[in-house]
Order: C-alpha cells, then structure tokens, then sequence
C-alpha cells in the first residue's frame, strides 16, 4: 500500500495536481484476484483553477504503468462529474467504500451526487449489453476462465439491479448474497471464482455450458424490463456547483496562478 500512496504522490508533483480519491478496480475490488493479480489503481485528481481556464481542450486523463504488477489510471475532475452526470458505470464503481488508498472530504459531495442523480436505467442497459457481447465474443471450445468472468459481473449486476433498482455492489459474493439464483447456478459461480482465485486459466467447457444457455435467457427476460424503468437525469447545475466548490476549496477562492 505505501508504494501505491507514494507512486500516487510522485504523480501530484509530476503533473501539478491534486488528487482527491484513489481506489483499487479490477479482480482485487471486485474478489476475485489471485496471488499474481495486478493492482489496478483508478484516481480522480484536479488541476490548479488556470488549466480549466483555456480556449485548448486539454487532455483529462493520466495514466501510468508503474511496473509489471501496478498500474495507476486517473480522470480529470471535470471529466469524471460529466460522466457521473451520465450515470457512467466505470465511475460509479470507482465511489466504492471499499479499498480505498487517498480520500479529500470533497469526494462527499461527489457520493451525494452520484446517489440522487443515478439511473438505474442506463446502468442496466450497460450491463445487459457488456453481458451479451461478452457472450458472443466467446470462442469454443469455451475454456478460458476469464471470459466466464466477464459475462458473469454484468449478468450479476444486471440481476441486483432489477431487483434492488441501486447500483450494485464490486464484490462478486455481496451481489450473490442478495440474489435468488438457483443452487446450481451459484454452484457454478463459485466454482468459477475459485479457479479464478487459484490463478487457473483453462476450464472444462462443459462444466459451465448448462450456465451459459440460462444465462442467455435470464439476460433476454432482463431485457423486456428496462422499459419499465426511468431514466433520471441529474440536475446539471448541481454537477457544475460541486465542481467549483471542490477547485475552490483545494486552490481557494482567488485560485492559484490566477494573479
């Protein structure tokens, strides 16, 4: 953990900014990481009041590869309200509680927001769609363990958020602990997530063939729902308001270099 705050720190002094949130994405969040799981590492930073204050559209991401097993990815400010003002699910995920390295008091008021502005709509359609084309991109004989991964996070989350109508959990084990997915379904979940877990790369295809088919179902009976949800849109100005608020009270009210 030191070396992530202090690789996150050298970032600061690279590029002039201030980081206000810093969270571990990928297998480690969402539980299923093995002993040689990269860290994957997602930031959201601002920059000094000046940058923002330019006719150039400037480049809102950073991103560095600090070695084989770390890597630090981060979004502008500006750029992750825009997207939380969309109900991106990459943000969204990021606003976990859970393994969290740097924290400003200012991500309150991006939380906030992020819970009365969230459609539960868009997130749905998201989630059904990366599960169906995860689907379609696998390739027989079906035996790669992580591809049985990337279909079952969105088919899980499609399913919590049908039922519960929030954003769901990262971790794999709290969404299946409020599901009702039928004994051998889960079954089979778990026995994929241990072979994750266990650093397995190949799977017998037929373990989970059964699986696929239901899950192919399921996703077309989660289809015919997202009718009848609404899609909320959040309040732009609020976004706007919070955004000044946060540059403000990290360079102040004159804002640094503005002289």
């Amino acid at each position: 953990m030191d070396r992530i705050i202090s690789s996150l720190l050298e970032l600061e002094e690279q590029y002039g900014i201030k980081i206000l949130y810093a969270v571990e994405a990928g297998s480690r969040a969402w539980g299923y990481a093995s002993e040689h799981s990269d860290y994957d590492v997602r930031f959201i930073y601002v920059h000094p009041v000046r940058h923002y204050l330019s006719l150039q559209t400037k480049r809102d991401v950073i991103e560095k590869k600090v070695d084989y097993q770390l890597e630090l990815a981060g979004w502008d400010l500006k750029k992750a309200l825009s997207l939380l003002h969309r109900s991106n699910p990459s943000i969204l995920e990021w606003l976990t509680e859970e393994n969290i390295y740097l924290k400003h008091d200012s991500i309150k008021k991006i939380r906030d927001l992020s819970k009365h502005s969230f459609s539960a709509y868009k997130v749905l359609k998201h989630y059904v769609r990366m599960a169906k084309k995860n689907l379609n991109l696998m390739e027989e004989p079906y035996t790669q363990v992580k591809d049985y991964i990337h279909i079952i996070r969105p088919f899980l989350s499609s399913l919590w958020l049908l039922k519960l109508r929030t954003f769901p959990p990262n971790q794999i084990a709290a969404i299946m602990k409020e599901l009702n997915l039928g004994e051998s379904l889960r079954r089979e979940i778990e026995h994929i997530l241990h072979l994750k877990i266990q650093g397995k790369e190949q799977m017998d295809s037929q373990y989970f063939s059964h699986s696929v088919k239901k899950i192919k179902q399921d996703l077309g009976e989660i289809e015919t729902h997202i009718s009848g949800f609404v899609d909320k849109v959040g309040d732009i100005e609020e976004f706007n308001d919070v955004f000044l608020h946060i540059l403000e009270g990290i360079w102040g009210r004159k804002g640094e270099g503005i002289d």
